[in-house]
């Protein structure tokens, strides 16, 4: 596939371009899917009680290639992709009519260190006795945490990747990826759960607490209540950390150009990693051929000049070399990178348990879902204002233990709300993919905040 991406990359740059980047990708996937599975299984159901249709199950192998160019300089540029070996491409090439080019090249210094081959990446794809194991289990884990739920859709997705680029710009890349995904819809009654989880290797997707969570998810919403508390301690679980930061981080560049973040406590690291070991995206390089590291922009509490780098955010083709690598994805051959991170998370205290945030609460909220999310209208230019108010689900918290669900808790919020309130962090570090990159935090305890 290199030495095909290599001759494309002359082809084009012989018709003039100054600045030239070929991309390739190979990929080859194992879809299983498992749809209509009944309330309770038959062994389990009572003598004469209806058990519903059979599940039906659905398994597709899939392998696929394409190519992406992207070529021109300051009058313009032009992108061009296909389905297919580079060999395939066309001879001629569609008119300049994109903005400016600036390929991006290597940040100093940064091939000092070479890129880690990540562990386990020849392993084989989940064999279907394995997707099998996977799929009863969290069936079974279904129905034994929330009796007559029903496990109404479940997709397994085990893939593989190989990827070169060739640029004008920098060395010939060669690396290769590997990702895992699992989608679990569940119903109990009229409720319905949905969950949606990724990691580097399919065997890692822990299928219990997958189903323990989803289970608990329909158990809350037939049995939660309203919260009446206007401003108490709030500890965010870890999918809802990462999901506020998936909603806020293009906040942080203004914060930092603005010096608008103070009071940021101590425990509080916010960091890029994409290489970070238990990452769903892990990669060596990013979406544009540059080698990935980690990029902490707060440490302990202090907001650091990396974070200035990312505004304003770059549109289209036009990014700014200044950037740091690994903020580039490129999920795909068929568009241009897009920005943003690669793993963007909060940093876990390795020494602290879930259990003690929650145990150290009097009176306040445990929110494990976002339920609804509205964007706020800017009233002016200041970067600290909330942007988004979201609602809610959890559980009360009264010394220390949890007494009742609750649901529809309000809440407005930004980054720098966000940010200042977190007075501990757990070690319970978990990543939340998103449309562009994957975002994390381990459990928070933040202080009284102000809910609606």
């Amino acid at each position: 596939m290199l030495s095909a991406a290599t001759r494309l990359y002359e082809r084009v740059a012989a018709a003039g371009c100054s600045q030239v980047e070929v991309f390739c990708k190979r990929s080859r996937s194992r879809t299983t899917r498992l749809e209509g599975s009944p309330a309770v299984s038959p062994r389990d159901s009572p003598a004469g009680s209806p058990t519903g249709s059979r599940p039906v199950r659905h398994e597709a192998n899939s392998a696929e290639q394409g190519w992406a160019v992207r070529a021109g300089g300051e009058p313009g540029s032009f992108f061009a992709a296909a389905t297919g070996p580079p060999e395939a491409a066309p001879s001629d090439w569609p008119p300049a009519s994109g903005g400016p080019l600036r390929l991006r090249s290597e940040d100093a210094g940064a091939g000092a260190a070479a890129a880690p081959r990540p562990r386990s990446l020849d392993e084989p794809l989940l064999g279907p006795g394995e997707t099998s194991t996977l799929l009863e289990t969290i069936r079974r884990e279904l129905q034994r945490e929330a009796p007559g739920a029903r496990l109404v859709r479940c997709v397994v997705e085990d893939g593989a990747a190989e990827c070169c680029l060739v640029s004008s710009e920098l060395e010939v890349r060669e690396w290769r990826l590997r990702t895992a995904a699992l989608l679990v819809e569940a119903a109990l009654g009229d409720l319905m759960s949905r969950l949606y989880v990724a990691a580097p290797f399919a065997r890692e997707l822990r299928a219990q607490a997958v189903a323990r969570r989803v289970a608990s998810s329909l158990l809350l919403d037939r049995e939660a209540g309203r919260f009446d508390r206007d401003r108490c301690e709030v500890v965010l679980a870890p999918q809802v950390g990462g999901r506020l930061l998936s909603l806020l981080w293009r906040e942080l560049g203004q914060l930092a150009r603005q010096g608008a973040l103070s009071g940021v406590d101590p425990c509080v690291t916010l960091l890029e990693d994409a290489r970070l070991d238990s990452g769903p995206l892990r990669a060596a390089y990013d979406g544009e051929g540059r080698r990935c590291g980690r990029t902490v922009l707060v440490r302990d509490g202090v907001l650091l000049d990396a974070a200035a780098a990312l505004w304003p955010a770059p549109v289209g083709d036009r990014s700014d070399p200044g950037f740091p690598a690994g903020w580039s994805q490129r999920p795909s051959w068929r568009q241009p990178p897009t920005f943003a991170p690669t793993h963007l998370c909060i940093a876990p205290a390795p020494r602290t348990a879930p259990a003690a945030l929650v145990g150290s609460v009097v009176r306040g909220i445990y929110l494990v879902r976002i339920d609804h999310v509205a964007p706020i209208p800017p009233s002016g230019s200041d970067p600290r204002q909330p942007s988004h108010r979201l609602l809610a689900s959890g559980y009360e918290i009264r010394r220390g233990r949890a007494v009742r669900p609750v649901r529809a808790v309000g809440l407005e919020i930004g980054l720098a709300q966000l940010l200042e309130a977190v007075r501990a962090v757990g070690r319970d570090l978990e990543l939340v993919p998103a449309r562009a990159g994957c975002f994390g935090a381990p459990t928070l305890l933040l202080e009284r905040m102000p809910l609606g």
